[in-house]
């Protein structure tokens, strides 16, 4: 089923900046949330942050000529970053007991499982490409909600899936990938309004909290708020199907237009938020360490804390490191 990819231009590409920031603040969210009495509610609003990462990773896949070098680019381009910052953070930690298994198992941080994720799904890309073309390749979005239901069987039955086991596979986040390489080659086609996927989105929302009291009523909140659930999924797909209006320009046009303007200056933060998105991921573990252990802040002043600290971390790494040490390290 060959399909051109759908181009890009700057607009496009700014807006893709735009929605990774998004991301990665609805990230730290999920990560700083934790002690407040109303995380039930809020990690609905945030909770699509990881599969719409992946969403883009899809959109963004190119048709790859070679593999090997596809393979080699990708690997080492969040592999090196991973390895740098978890060896750190374990001189941090002052824990070097089995380091070497934690690292090769992507355990010296838990929250570092994005990147194993990253890697699994990195080595199926050639499968999909495949799959893409195939009869029945609409299968591909039926791989993550088998999984995510599995997994809530599984758990209705009374085992227990401790994070980040229940999110470090990738079949419980693949279809993100594959949903995003569909809507770049246009083999899928939306139908709605912007305004439309809104309102479904909220209330997917709504369910999603509905299903974290069912999961309460079970004494099971591990599944309660967690990213990988059918309601969630549900969120998060909607998410994407608003992700790519917005990028294609299928909403109402740009909102900022006018230069230095108060707004202007805003989308060029954001922007520059978006850009700096992987570093940032890579950094906030170790700026949360160090705001739990010196500071008493709460959400979501600890959020704030933790976005502007790492923002400023890697403006800083960017500046003394250069592009070339700085890809080494995830600054770029």
């Amino acid at each position: 089923m060959e399909a051109e990819m759908i181009p890009l231009n700057e607009k496009s590409k700014n807006r893709i900046q735009i929605i990774r920031a998004i991301a990665i603040i609805s990230v730290l969210v999920i990560h700083t949330v934790g002690q407040s009495p109303y995380e039930l509610y809020i990690r609905p609003l945030v909770n699509f942050g990881v599969g719409v990462f992946l969403f883009l990773s899809g959109f963004l896949t190119p048709r790859i000529e070679d593999v090997k070098v596809f393979y080699t680019k990708r690997i080492l381009r969040v592999f090196i970053p991973y390895l740098v910052w978890s060896l750190l953070l374990c001189v941090v930690y002052g824990d070097y007991q089995d380091l070497a298994w934690n690292l090769l198992t992507f355990q010296e941080s838990s929250i570092y499982y994005y990147i194993f994720v990253y890697l699994q799904i990195t080595l199926l890309v050639p499968i999909l490409w495949k799959l893409l073309d195939a009869r029945y390749y609409w299968l591909g979005l039926a791989i993550t909600p088998v999984a995510i239901l599995v997994e809530g069987i599984w758990a209705l039955t009374g085992h227990y899936l401790i994070y980040p086991r229940n999110i470090n596979n990738c079949l419980v986040w693949i279809s993100f990938v594959y949903l995003g390489m569909l809507f770049r080659r246009g083999i899928i086609r939306i139908h709605g309004r912007y305004q439309q996927w809104s309102i479904v989105m909220g209330l997917a929302m709504f369910l999603e909290v509905l299903e974290g009291k069912f999961w309460l009523s079970f004494g099971r909140e591990d599944f309660a708020t967690t990213q990988v659930k059918l309601s969630s999924m549900f969120v998060t797909g909607c998410v994407c199907v608003l992700v790519f209006f917005y990028i294609t320009g299928l909403h109402k046009d740009e909102i900022y237009t006018e230069k230095g303007s108060k707004k202007e200056i805003f989308r060029r933060i954001v922007i520059s938020i978006g850009d700096a998105s992987f570093g940032i991921y890579l950094v906030h573990p170790l700026v949360i360490y160090f705001l739990r252990h010196n500071t008493g802040f709460l959400f979501p002043l600890n959020t704030i804390l933790t976005l502007i600290l790492t923002y400023l971390c890697v403006w800083i790494g960017q500046r003394i490191c250069g592009k070339k040490l700085g890809r080494y390290l995830g600054f770029y």
